[in-house]
């Protein structure tokens, strides 16, 4: 017996739900790791100046990218 269209959108929405979940959970795990990548880089800052005419410089670590704020 042929599922119904109903039957099949059920099914769709609940692969997608599952799916979505399921990026959610990498999502939060990537966060947690960018997070400990920092907390644990011995920071190498450089400074650049931003383009244009009033470039704002900023400091940057040159090993885990993050930014320095003052």
């Amino acid at each position: 017996m042929e599922q119904s269209l109903d039957e099949t959108i059920d099914e769709l929405y609940k692969y997608k739900i599952e799916l979505t979940n399921k990026l959610n959970m990498i999502n939060r795990e990537i966060s947690i790791l960018e997070e400990e990548k920092v907390k644990n880089c011995k920071h190498n800052f450089i400074s650049y100046r931003e383009e244009g005419m009033y470039g704002e410089i900023l400091w940057k670590c040159n090993k885990c990218g993050v930014y320095r704020g003052f």
